[in-house]
Order: structure tokens, then C-alpha cells, then sequence
């Protein structure tokens, strides 16, 4: 996989920092593009993806590198036939006073295996190790059980709940690290 910056390993999985290409193509509807820029073969269901949420991400991303740690990454099982992509795992930008908001998303052939749990706990892992998080937040619709089971597992805690325009209600929930 060329053009990324780092690969974090958990026990089944490889979370693999999408390049500004990757991310877009993603955001510009150029599936085909994504995947070669990924050099995977990307799950089917993303083609059909709203990835407007990425914004500016790629470009902020060329122009400053390190910011690739604190944004999208590509979640890849280690299968016995070779790598395969579950789903994307990120930070929502790099933290603030010492705190990042963390997303996921597992395509749903690969849901109920775990990688939502594993990709999670391997980003903060490594926000807590090596970028220095004291907390992270995540923001989840009260009906997403499967979410709000990962994120509890994980140790989050609800803390409140807003209104957002275009996904409703939402949970804000928060962890602690250290």
C-alpha cells in the first residue's frame, strides 16, 4: 500500500492511515480511484457512501503530514487469503486541549467479529501512548445499540446528548485514558 504514513497493529488487524489520494477520491465519489490509491480492494458498500464528512482532510492532509495520524484509517483483517478491508477507524482531527473524537465504521458483511472493538481500542492505544490524548470523545444515535456496545466495552461513559442537524439525536460519550 503506497502513499500511507503508518500502519498500527492489533491481533487481527492493520489499521493503515489513508493517503490524501485515498481520501479524495473517497470524498469526490471516485471509487475505483480510492481503491488504487488503497491498493485494496475497498468494501462494495462504500461505493455508495456519503465520505463528504471528509472536507478538507486530504488536502490538509498533503499539506501537513502529520496530521495522517489524527484522521481516517483504513481497518484491514489479516486473513488467510490476504489482506481485506472491514471498514475505516479515525480520529476526527487532532485533539484540543487534550482531547480527540473518535469515529468508526465496519462494513456490514464483517459486523459482529469484533474489529469495531479492536480497531477502536488499537487508535487509542496509540492517542493515549504516542499522541498524548487525556480523553476522547464519540457521538452515537441512541438507537445504534451495536455502537453504543463497542463504545462501553471500550469503558466510554454517557455524558450528555445534543441535537445535531442531518443525524438527529445523539449520545456524547467520553473516556478517560490514563
Amino acid at each position: 500500500m503506497k502513499g500511507l504514513h503508518r500502519i498500527l497493529q492489533t491481533t487481527r488487524l492493520d489499521l493503515v492511515s489513508m493517503s490524501p489520494e485515498m481520501m479524495s477520491a473517497l470524498r469526490d465519489g471516485q471509487f475505483e480511484e480510492a481503491e488504487r490509491a488503497a491498493e485494496l480492494q475497498l468494501p462494495a458498500e462504500w461505493e455508495k457512501e456519503d465520505w463528504s464528512w471528509l472536507r478538507s482532510s486530504p488536502e490538509e492532509t498533503a499539506a501537513r503530514p502529520h496530521l495522517v495520524d489524527w484522521l481516517p484509517h483504513l481497518v484491514v483483517w489479516r486473513g488467510r487469503e490476504g489482506p481485506q478491508a472491514v471498514g475505516e477507524v479515525g480520529f476526527h482531527g487532532p485533539p484540543r486541549r487534550g482531547e480527540a473524537e473518535i469515529g468508526y465504521m465496519i462494513a456490514s458483511p464483517f459486523r459482529r467479529k469484533g474489529y469495531a472493538s479492536e480497531a477502536a481500542a488499537g487508535l487509542l492505544g496509540w492517542g493515549e501512548s504516542e499522541g498524548g490524548l487525556a480523553s476522547v470523545r464519540a457521538s452515537v444515535d441512541p438507537g445504534n445499540l451495536a455502537s453504543l456496545g463497542v463504545l462501553r466495552k471500550l469503558g466510554f461513559s454517557v455524558v450528555g446528548s445534543y441535537f445535531h442537524q442531518e443525524r438527529g439525536d445523539q449520545l456524547l460519550l467520553r473516556l478517560f485514558l490514563g
